[in-house]
């Protein structure tokens, strides 16, 4: 009588300990890995805004020098890169299809439209870019609306953490009632933050990174020297004291909070 030949079956077999404990030290690695890539990423970027300062304050130190007034109040600027036909059509000067407007040259780059042109925190950028001082794609030298708005990437640069971009203008007028800013005359700046639909003034950075920022820079101080910080009331900096007076230019950056809390002025 024929018969089946019996097969014979291994009971099911699963993961031992250590092979648990060896993917999961795998996945470990793997993810420490995305950790780590995106801090040097990150890094990366602060420090190319590093650069993009120290550029950009370079820049117009040296168009002041060559011109003997800053960029965008420059009163000349027709006669050297034409003339913006659309914009400032009453300056002397012969209309080009890239070309400027003057500034009123009272050293102030004025937020609202002077001589009946756009206002000089627009123009400052393509003075700046007219001169060959900056490079990168052509922005408008036309403010983005009540004459001191700026779209990034089209009136003013972009920066190079996302959502940022790079402004200049005056701010003599900052008090201590402001609990943004600390009480004094910052005169003209040029701004690093994120875009709040006006000013790119939004925070940008950790305090952790903007301490980095200003030390490379400055002098490491919120509230001394050319780069100061925004967000000053117990957000990127405090008073060393603890008090709340803007006034109160004795402080330091909150390097304990990993949150994204600071931007920037930096006087020119």
């Amino acid at each position: 009588m024929y018969s089946q030949p019996i097969h014979s079956v291994s009971p099911s077999r699963g993961f031992t300990l250590v092979e648990v404990a060896i993917v999961i030290a795998i996945i470990g690695l793997i993810a420490g890995g995305v950790v780590a890539g995106q801090s040097v990423y990150r890094n990366s970027l602060v420090n190319s805004t590093i650069r993009d300062a120290q550029n950009y304050m370079s820049a117009a130190s040296q168009f002041q020098q060559e011109y003997g007034m800053l960029p965008g109040d420059l009163s000349r600027a027709t006669s050297y890169w034409g003339k913006n036909a659309t914009r400032c059509n009453s300056h002397s000067g012969t209309a080009a299809t890239n070309g400027v407007c003057n500034g009123d040259g009272d050293g102030i780059i004025d937020d609202f439209a002077t001589n009946g042109a756009q206002g000089e925190r627009a123009q400052f950028w393509r003075h700046l870019q007219s001169a060959a001082f900056i490079n990168g794609p052509l922005l408008s030298g036309i403010d983005g609306g009540g004459g001191n708005h700026c779209r990034i990437g089209t009136d003013c640069p972009k920066g190079r953490i996302a959502d940022t971009g790079w402004y200049a203008a005056n701010y003599a007028w900052m008090t201590a009632g402001n609990s943004n800013v600390f009480g004094m005359n910052y005169g003209n700046v040029l701004i690093h933050g994120t875009d709040t639909a006006q000013e790119p003034e939004g925070p940008a950075l950790t305090p952790a990174e903007a301490f980095m920022f200003d030390t490379k820079i400055d002098d490491g101080k919120p509230a001394y020297g050319r780069v100061i910080a925004r967000f000053w009331n117990n957000l990127c900096s405090r008073a060393d004291d603890g008090s709340s007076a803007a006034n109160d230019l004795n402080a330091s950056y909150r390097l304990t909070d990993n949150t994204v809390q600071c931007a920037f002025y930096i006087k020119l």
